[in-house]
């Protein structure tokens, strides 16, 4: 397992974690809804516990209240994709 923690977000109802290849993250311009998908959502404090992932990954946190959710930052191509649907 493997266990996670991040600042809290002011604003945020909610947290989601996001996971992806970390091989597919250049040949593919970044994060994006090809790269990245919600491995967790609904987290309602900043800590999380999941399954530790084979490879090489790469984590992501985002928060989320009733506006949507929160962006990851800018890649080379804009913002990066959160707003995949959850598991």
């Amino acid at each position: 397992m493997l266990a996670l923690e991040w600042e809290a977000t002011p604003g945020c109802d909610s947290y989601r974690i996001i996971t992806g290849d970390l091989a597919a993250l250049v040949p593919t311009g970044g994060v994006n809804s090809i790269t990245a998908a919600p491995l967790v959502c609904g987290i309602s404090n900043a800590a999380a516990v999941i399954p530790e992932p084979a490879g090489s990954v790469f984590i992501l946190v985002a928060g989320e209240n009733a506006g949507g959710v929160g962006p990851l930052g800018d890649g080379d191509s804009g913002p990066r994709s959160a707003g995949q649907a959850c598991p």
